[in-house]
């Protein structure tokens, strides 16, 4: 019988022989070769050619068992299988999604007795220069629980899936040394289901398996354990000084040798010196080089555990040094060296950076700026390979993340591989790095139970110390919805304790205190002292709003989430920055999230898409709730990108006065001149180039306007009639080549409406190259439903909606009356429809009234649909785009002629639903060979024309299950429902709702 649970269903033993977490150093032979493969960077150098490293990636046995009781034996068959990369991605079960609920039914610490557990074997040699060295295994992440196998003996065990682990091997290489043996093996036992999987209910996949990289480094028994930079700006008048508490620590190794088994006093003796060097980092982000020495010298430094707890440290001052931030990430390298009186053991070498980060007067400064926080929150996600990521897909999120203005990420809902700092650093990424805390299903219990402290505090000590010199972070996340309790406020306080120049969050601090309850202008008000600003999820625009005009707090409010990305989503992006750039108080947040983690799949007739959860039989699950990302999961960008470029970009243009044609150009970078954007205009005329111009941007500080002319009078005079449509295009552009976009990329396009067109405007003639339109005009229906997204509705859960109390999914929204009455299949009963179709010999006039009954509260669309013949492959309009577009979506989409091929004029969500629609449209023209068809409105509606029907797109989950019509759909909107942010968080907006009454549409067909 076990005197002691299972070390899988063990939440007070987190680690056995697990090394303390440090910076992430490698030991080289020579400071010159350190400095100079660290200041490389992660693209240019991926991995270390130091003669005290050796990657073990590739290609290891693997043996799988249903049970972590389970062991090899003799007769075990070994297959193989690739590090690093999850298991389940490899054929070795399946692949789980939950939200909030846990994957399986037992009681904490419990776990099921079937529980996936694979063993990875490698027999590997000891480099012959590494003799009487150190050795330690570095293991980068494994789900979930590590128990490390050397020589057949149980030499270590971890926890915490994100971070990695690392172990000296030297004790269970003893019968090695002795017969001089250099190979060895290695036996990676990773168990599935564990008592940490309790505090890692994030809502994400769970996979199984090494999905980081593993490798061994070596070291002398003397060797640098840790060397840490918390650097700080002294401001004073114009002048700063940046400051480098550098503190390196000294190790000495438990196995080796006679200095463990010394006295103290003898150990105290024993003297060392650290060479320390910090030079200006030059280069560019994809290959850097060390640039010109700032500062270098000695620290003397012992073993004296009880005076020093063998470190050393100095307080390096630097006269104005270049400060770090998203626009300017400057960097310094600091190199320390370890020497003992008579020559060199080893150097090392790391990149810092100086900033300054502090809560003043409801605003979060940065280097003493208020800085708006464009932010995103970022799973680690790739459509084939789950969790492992090159640095390559790494640098093109960073690419992205840039070009489209964002400036901020949170690391949702754990600490990232360390290449992501590194390229954050180097690029300029503001970070808000989050502990792999999640106790969702079990909301408020962990956090309140001593019996899970020591689960807390290691995951946030490990991921802080880990991560504590990168210049990215501006602060540290306790984690994510576990409630509120004493384990989250000593995590912070121990925080706070080891570091002072960063900020603390957590989003439970200010919820109703016990359960996952509304944020409410009381609750926004606690935690003061425990998080340094206030991060609701998903509140109401109303709600900060108020909370900022009136009440009292120092703390400035940054939504940690906000903006959910679910399918055709995002409704109302510009209504909340609105509201952010208009109130003191208000500073930005992070929409959730960055990408959909749908994993790529193929029909049986060859047809590529994504599965999520529930697909792999994976049960209980949480459906599609895993699809919230603004990019899909081959990381293309969704419409709502451009949303996010417009409201986030550096530079806008406002109207003076549109008589005189003067307007304001302002600087909104944070820290940069304007003159690093290019500015060009252009006027059209009902859609057609009136007159363009470029003028030169001065180079005025962050913050400040340029007034620029443009003769509006002059060039439209004898030209414009009173009714016709004049916009004003302000186009910005890179004046050179940046890290992420060359010279004459767009930064940002904005739209001024100079005079609104009213009736029908002169857009084409009425010379017919389509004669059988009326054919067309047979198949006018009215329609007002489309395929409910999935902020309305979560369609495997449709046998629920009845339920009572009413799911989550479908609570407050309008879903469960349209499909209580059939809505989709009915909708003659709900609206009572007139067309009247005139025959105006060049035209067909035609005038469609719609009355929409009071049966329903609101309506999905009021309009009509066409069928077109396919032969039609390409469309113009006058109206918003070229992107798909909302009413509460629409703030980046350009109004004028646009061109596509009809077959790329929908969006392919993986879940299929509405989708497709331009907003504020005047005109329709449809090309085939030979003939076109013109379609005009007095008045602007919305349109979408797709392949498919409304039902059929209803009725599939994936979209290789769709079957194409005949005819392409058109649909002509007098009004369509915004998209909204519903399936967590706000609904859409009353202005953008479609209600019971009258809607009237006036077209011209030729």
């Amino acid at each position: 019988m076990n005197t002691i649970r299972n070390i899988w269903e063990n939440p007070e033993i987190q680690s056995v022989n697990r090394l303390p977490m440090r910076s992430s150093l490698v030991p080289y032979e020579s400071s010159s070769k350190a400095e100079k493969e660290v200041a490389l960077g992660p693209i240019a150098c991926p991995s270390s050619s130091s003669s005290f490293y050796k990657s073990l990636d590739g290609e290891w046995d693997f043996a799988f068992f249903d049970s972590p009781l389970k062991t090899p034996g003799a007769k075990t068959k070994w297959n193989k299988i690739k590090v690093p990369l999850s298991w389940t991605m490899q054929g070795y079960s399946i692949p789980h999604y939950t939200n909030v609920q846990m994957p399986f039914d037992c009681v904490p610490p419990a776990v099921p007795e079937e529980n996936p557990t694979g063993y990875y074997r490698l027999i590997t040699k000891v480099p012959a220069a590494w003799k009487n060295r150190r050795i330690v295994l570095h293991i980068g992440s494994a789900e979930s629980v590590v128990i490390l196998y050397i020589n057949g003996k149980e030499a270590g065990i971890s926890k915490d899936t994100r971070l990695p682990c690392e172990f000296e091997l030297n004790e269970f290489l003893t019968q090695n040394q002795s017969s001089g043996k250099d190979e060895f093996e290695i036996i990676i036992k990773v168990v599935r289901w564990s008592d940490a999987s309790y505090v890692e209910d994030q809502d994400q996949w769970w996979f199984g398996g090494i999905h980081r990289s593993v490798f061994l480094y070596s070291t002398e028994k003397v060797f640098i354990a840790d060397a840490k930079t918390l650097t700080k700006v002294e401001w004073k008048d114009r002048s700063r000084t940046g400051i480098i508490p550098l503190e390196v620590t000294l190790g000495y190794s438990e196995f080796m040798g006679s200095i463990i088994k010394s006295k103290q006093s003898d150990t105290d003796i024993k003297k060392f010196k650290i060479a320390y060097k910090i030079c200006k980092l030059e280069g560019t982000p994809f290959r850097g080089t060390v640039g010109k020495t700032i500062e270098k010298g000695t620290l003397d430094c012992s073993l004296d555990v009880r005076n020093t707890l063998c470190n050393a440290s100095k307080e390096i001052r630097i006269k104005n040094p270049k400060l770090w931030s998203n626009e300017t990430p400057e960097l310094y390298l600091i190199t320390v060296s370890l020497h003992d009186e008579k020559r060199h053991i080893e150097s090392t070498s790391f990149t810092c950076g100086f900033k300054s980060v502090e809560i003043k007067n409801r605003k979060l400064l940065l280097n003493k700026k208020k800085v708006y926080i464009h932010g995103v929150n970022r799973h680690e996600h790739n459509e084939y390979t789950a969790k492992t990521l090159t640095t390559e897909e790494m640098v093109q999120e960073i690419i992205l993340l840039k070009n489209f203005n964002f400036n901020a990420v949170r690391t949702c809902h754990y600490p990232d591989d360390e290449r992501w700092y590194e390229l954050c650093d180097r690029f300029g990424i503001w970070i808000l790095d989050e502990a792999n805390i999640e106790n969702h299903g079990y909301y408020d219990v962990m956090s309140r139970s001593e019996q899970w402290l020591n689960a807390y505090m290691q995951r946030t000590q490990r991921m802080v110390r880990r991560d504590k010199n990168h210049a990215c972070i501006f602060g540290w996340s306790l984690g994510n919805e576990s409630g509120n309790g004493p384990n989250l406020i000593a995590t912070g306080n121990w925080i706070r304790g080891y570091d002072n120049t960063r900020l603390v969050h957590y989003e439970g601090f200010v919820r109703p205190e016990i359960h996952q309850g509304d944020f409410t202008l009381e609750s926004l008000g606690f935690g003061k002292q425990q998080t340094d600003f206030i991060g609701p999820m998903y509140p109401t625009i109303e709600l900060i709003k108020e909370y900022a005009k009136t009440r009292e707090d120092y703390r400035p409010i940054i939504m940690c989430e906000y903006s959910h990305a679910m399918g055709n989503a995002n409704g109302s992006l510009a209504d909340y920055w609105k509201a952010i750039e208009s109130t003191p108080g208000l500073q930005g947040g992070f929409i959730w999230d960055w990408v959909d983690q749908g994993i790529a799949a193929t029909s049986k007739d060859g047809k590529k898409y994504w599965k999520y959860g529930g697909d792999f039989g994976d049960r209980p699950c949480d459906y599609d709730f895993c699809l919230n990302g603004i990019l899909f999961p081959d990381k293309t960008p969704k419409p709502v990108m451009y949303e996010c470029k417009r409201l986030f970009a550096p530079v806008r243009i406002e109207p003076v006065d549109l008589k005189k044609g003067i307007f304001t150009i302002e600087n909104r970078f944070d820290f940069s001149k304007l003159n690093l954007i290019s500015f060009e205009w252009n006027l059209s005329l009902n859609g057609r180039l009136a007159a363009s111009g470029k003028q030169k941007l001065e180079p005025i500080e962050a913050d400040e306007k340029q007034l620029v002319a443009i003769p509006l009078a002059s060039l439209f005079k004898g030209i414009a009639k009173k009714n016709d449509d004049i916009q004003l295009n302000a186009i910005f552009r890179w004046n050179k080549d940046t890290s992420f976009a060359k010279k004459g990329d767009i930064v940002s396009i904005d739209q001024i409406e100079i005079q609104k067109g009213k009736g029908f405007a002169d857009f084409a003639d009425f010379e017919s190259s389509c004669e059988d339109y009326t054919t067309v005009l047979d198949s006018i229906k009215a329609n007002i439903v489309h395929a409910y997204t999935e902020n309305e509705c979560v369609k495997n859960k449709v046998s629920t909606i009845n339920d009572i109390p009413t799911p989550w999914d479908f609570a407050n929204k309008p879903t469960k009356e349209w499909i209580n009455n059939d809505l989709m299949n009915h909708q003659e009963k709900f609206v009572k429809a007139s067309i009247i179709k005139k025959d105006c010999g060049k035209f067909t006039d035609i005038e469609i009234n719609l009355e929409l009954s009071k049966k329903i509260s609101e309506y999905p669309r009021a309009g009509i649909t066409l069928e077109i013949p396919r032969e039609y492959d390409e469309i113009i309009w006058y109206g918003r785009g070229p992107h798909e577009n909302y009413s509460d979506r629409n703030f980046s989409a350009i109004k004028g002629f646009h061109r596509e091929e009809i077959e790329s004029m929908g969006v392919p969500y993986i879940v299929p639903q509405e989708n497709g629609l331009r907003t504020e449209t005047n005109y329709i023209e449809l090309n085939a060979e030979g003939k076109t068809l013109h379609i005009q409105s007095d008045e602007e509606f919305s349109f979408s024309i797709l392949p498919y029907t409304v039902q059929e797109l209803f009725r599939c989950n994936h979209t290789s299950e769709l079957k194409e019509s005949k005819k392409w759909i058109l649909s002509i909107d007098a009004a369509h429902r915004g998209v909204g942010t519903g399936a967590c968080g706000p609904d859409t907006r009353d202005q953008y709702k479609i209600k019971p009454g009258k809607y009237r549409l006036h077209l011209r067909v030729w």
